[in-house]
C-alpha cells in the first residue's frame, strides 16, 4: 500500500524526471535561475547560453501572424517508442499464489499480493509501445498572449497484447489483455488530455510591473534538479515518467490557478499564486508495470479495480482471495479541497556574492494519496483473522446486521511548507541550494500494520482500530501521522570543456538530506506492501515463517525498512555532445545517470537505503527536427526494501517535430 513517491521526485520544470530524459534538462534549469533575477548577470547568462547551445533539442514550428498584430506558433511532436523488460521477476517480490497463477516456476516469497505489475511481464516482454502526439499553440501581441498544450496517445502493448496474470479490471485472467475500464483518464491506455492552457499579460501597478497568468499552469519554485523539495506542490503524471520519448512538460501537471510576479525594483520581485482547483498526482496502479498499488488508487469506489483495497491471502493470490472473500473492500474516500492553496515567494539579489536569495511560504493539499481504514460492525478478532472482511458473503452478513471493515484513499489538506533558496555562479559552476520545512507533513502508516489492525486488532495500529470499532461501523482510522519534516539539498551544473572528441559536455549533481521528527509510540511508517508485516512485539514477536510467523518474505518479516529520522542520497548526471558526428549531420549526445540512496528511509520515498539506479542513454538529433533515443536503466539489487529492484528495462524511441 506504500506509494513509492521516489518515482515522483526530480519534478522541477525543465529538469530531468528520468535518467534518460532529454539532454537539455539541467541547462534549462540554469537558464531559468538566471531569468528569475530581473537584473541578471553576464556570467550566469553566458553559462545558460552555452548550455542551451550545447544540448538543444529539436525545435520546429509553424509560425503565423495576423493583420492586427498577433503572432503565434503551432508546434507538434509525434513520437513512437517501446520498452522491454530486461530482468525476470524476483520471487521475493511476488506472492506464491499469484506467481503460480502467472505460470512462474519459482515459488513466490512475497508477503502480499501487490504484484500483478511485476508478474504480467517476464524478461524480454514488451511493456509498452507508445504512439503519441503533443501539440502546442502559442499566441502573443505585445505583453499579452496565451498558451495551450495537449496530448493524444495510444499504447499498443497495454491495449492489445496478452499478459501473464491480468488485473482487477479483467478479472485476473492469465493470458488475456489488460483492461483499463475503471481507471482515470491519464491512466488509460489511450486517450486525449488537455495540459497547459493559460493567458498572460503585463500591467503597471503604480510604477511597478506586474506579470500575471490565469489558467492551467505549472508554478515551479526552488532550486532542485533531481530531488523533490519546494516543488512538491506540483502534481505529477507518474505513468508518463518512464514512457519512452516523454518530455518533462508532459509529466508536470498544470493546475487551474492565478499567478503574479511583481517587480519591486533593484532586482527584487514578489511572486504569488492561488490555486482554484485541487489536482492529484497520477500514480500507476491496477496491473501496470510500475504499479504502486494492486488496485486503483481512487476516492470513488466501484467495480473492477475500484472494488478492493487489498486482498489478504498471499498463498491464494489475488484471484483465490477474491473467490473466498479474503479481501478488504474499498469504500469512497476523500479528495483534497479545491480552496486554501496559495503561495508567496520573495526573490532578493545579493550583489556582494553575485547570488539570488529566495524566501518561500505556501499551503497546499496533498498531491499523493494515503490509505486509511474504516471499522466494521463485527470488530477485529484475533481468533478469526479473515472474518472481518468476508466481503464475498456481505449479503448474508448484511442480513444479520454485520458490516465489513473497509479501506479508503484520502488526500490530507492543509500542508504548510516554508523554505529558502540560494543560487549563484562560482568559477564557472552554477550552484543552487534549498532548505525547506513542513511543520505538518502527513506520512503514511505502514499498510500491513493498518490491515492487521483492521482485521485482527493486533500490530502497532491495533489499538486505534479497536477504539474505532467501539465507535461503531464506519469509524475511520486515518492512515497517516503529521510530522515535522525538514530537507536540505545542494546542486551544481558545470559546462565541460571539449574532451574525448566531443565539442563540450554537461555535468550535473545534487545531494539531498531529509529529517523527520517521528513519534516515539511504536507505530511504523512507509515500506512497500509487498514486504508484508515486519516483526513487532504487538504481533507476539517474530512474523518470520521459520519462527512460526506469518510472513514468508525473508527481509520483510524483519523490523526494518520503515521511515527513519534521517535519510540522504545523491544524483549525478553527465553528458557529451558530438556535433555532425562522423560527418553524418547528426548531433550525438551520450549520457549517464546515477542515483544512490546512501542511508535511511525518507517519509516520501525519495531515499531508500542502498537503492541505486544507473541509466545509460544516447540521443541522436538530425536537423533539429528528428530525434532517436536509446536507453537502458539498471536497478541495483542491494536495496532489500525496493519493490522495483527487478524492473530493469531497455527503451527506444523516434520522434519528429513540425
Amino acid at each position: 500500500m506504500d506509494v513509492p513517491t521516489s518515482i515522483l521526485g526530480k519534478r522541477s520544470r525543465g529538469t530531468s524526471l528520468s535518467p534518460l530524459a532529454d539532454n537539455n534538462d539541467e541547462e534549462t534549469t540554469v537558464k531559468q535561475r538566471n531569468q528569475r533575477a530581473t537584473r541578471g548577470t553576464q556570467g550566469r547568462a553566458g553559462v545558460a547560453s552555452v548550455l542551451v547551445l550545447a544540448f538543444s533539442t529539436p525545435v520546429a514550428a509553424f509560425e503565423f501572424e495576423t493583420d492586427d498584430g498577433w503572432r503565434g506558433t503551432f508546434n507538434n511532436t509525434v513520437s513512437i517508442g517501446a520498452s522491454w523488460r530486461a530482468q525476470s521477476p524476483d520471487p521475493k517480490l511476488y506472492s506464491a499464489g499469484d506467481g503460480a497463477a502467472a505460470g512462474y516456476s519459482k515459488p513466490g516469497k512475497g508477503g502480499s499480493n501487490t504484484d500483478s505489475g511485476n508478474l504480467n511481464w517476464d524478461k524480454g516482454d514488451r511493456i509498452t509501445t507508445l504512439v503519441k502526439l503533443v501539440s502546442e499553440l502559442s499566441v502573443k501581441k505585445g505583453d499579452m498572449g496565451g498558451f495551450m498544450r495537449a496530448k493524444a496517445w495510444y499504447d499498443q502493448a497495454l491495449k492489445d497484447e496478452d499478459v501473464r496474470l491480468g488485473n482487477g479490471d479483467n478479472g485476473f485472467r492469465p493470458g488475456n489483455r489488460l483492461s483499463d475500464a475503471s481507471q482515470p483518464a491519464l491512466n488509460k491506455y489511450d486517450g486525449v488530455a488537455l495540459l497547459d492552457a493559460y493567458v498572460f499579460n503585463t500591467f503597471d501597478l503604480g510604477d511597478k510591473p506586474l506579470q500575471a497568468r490565469v489558467g492551467r499552469q505549472v508554478v515551479n519554485w526552488g532550486e532542485s534538479l533531481f530531488i523533490q523539495g519546494l516543488n512538491q506542490l506540483n502534481p505529477v503524471d507518474a505513468p508518463a515518467l518512464r514512457k519512452p520519448a516523454t518530455e518533462i512538460k508532459e509529466a508536470l501537471l498544470p493546475v487551474w490557478s492565478l499567478y503574479g510576479n511583481l517587480g519591486l525594483g533593484g532586482g527584487m520581485s514578489l511572486e504569488a499564486f492561488y490555486q482554484l482547483k485541487w489536482e492529484e498526482t497520477v500514480i500507476d496502479s491496477c496491473g501496470g508495470y510500475w504499479s504502486a498499488a494492486e488496485w486503483q488508487i481512487t476516492t470513488s469506489a466501484g467495480s473492477g479495480c475500484r472494488a478492493v483495497a487489498t486482498t489478504v491471502n498471499a498463498a491464494r493470490g489475488n484471484a483465490g482471495s477474491l473467490a473466498t472473500g479474503q479481501y478488504v473492500p474499498l469504500s469512497d474516500g476523500k479528495d483534497g479541497q479545491d480552496g486554501g492553496q496559495w503561495g508567496l515567494a520573495l526573490r532578493i539579489p545579493v550583489d556582494a556574492v553575485d547570488a539570488e536569495l529566495g524566501v518561500y511560504a505556501m499551503r497546499f493539499n496533498s498531491r499523493t494519496p494515503i490509505i486509511s481504514t474504516k471499522a466494521g460492525s463485527w470488530g477485529a478478532s484475533g481468533i478469526a483473522p479473515f472474518l472481518n472482511p468476508l466481503a464475498a458473503h456481505e449479503a448474508a452478513l448484511g442480513a444479520a446486521g454485520v458490516k465489513a471493515g473497509t479501506g479508503f484513499w484520502e488526500y490530507p489538506d492543509g500542508i504548510n511548507l516554508y523554505g529558502v533558496s540560494l543560487s549563484t555562479n562560482l568559477a564557472g559552476w552554477s550552484l543552487g541550494a534549498e532548505l525547506s520545512h513542513s511543520p505538518n507533513q502527513p506520512i503514511q502508516i505502514n499498510g500491513n500494520d493498518l490491515v492487521a489492525g483492521l482485521l485482527r486488532g493486533v500490530g502497532p495500529a491495533g489499538p486505534e482500530n479497536i477504539v474505532a470499532t467501539g465507535s461503531g461501523a464506519g469509524a475511520a482510522v486515518h492512515g497517516y501521522e503529521r510530522v515535522k519534516k525538514s530537507q536540505f539539498q545542494f546542486n551544481t551544473v558545470k559546462v565541460l570543456p571539449a574532451m574525448l572528441g566531443a565539442e563540450q559536455g554537461v555535468l550535473a549533481a545534487e545531494v539531498g538530506m531529509q529529517w523527520n521528527d517521528l513519534p516515539n509510540d511504536g507505530r511504523r511508517f512507509g515500506r512497500a506492501f509487498i514486504f508484508g508485516a515486519g516483526s513487532h512485539p504487538t504481533y507476539g514477536g517474530s512474523t518470520c515463517t521459520a519462527d512460526g510467523g506469518t510472513n514468508p518474505q525473508r527481509d520483510g518479516c524483519k523490523n526494518d525498512g520503515y521511515v527513519t529520522d534521517f535519510a540522504w542520497g545523491y544524483r549525478v548526471r553527465a553528458g557529451l555532445s558530438y556535433g555532425n558526428a562522423f560527418g553524418s549531420g547528426f548531433t550525438i549526445s551520450p549520457g549517464v545517470f546515477l542515483a544512490h540512496d546512501v542511508k535511511g528511509y525518507s517519509s516520501d520515498g525519495q531515499f531508500l537505503e542502498n537503492r541505486t539506479v544507473i541509466g545509460l542513454g544516447v540521443q541522436a538529433d538530425y536537423l533539429k527536427k528528428y530525434t532517436i533515443n536509446l536507453g537502458y536503466t539498471k536497478y541495483g539489487d542491494r536495496a532489500k526494501f525496493d519493490p522495483y529492484r527487478d524492473r530493469d528495462y531497455y527503451s527506444v524511441s523516434v520522434s519528429t517535430t513540425f
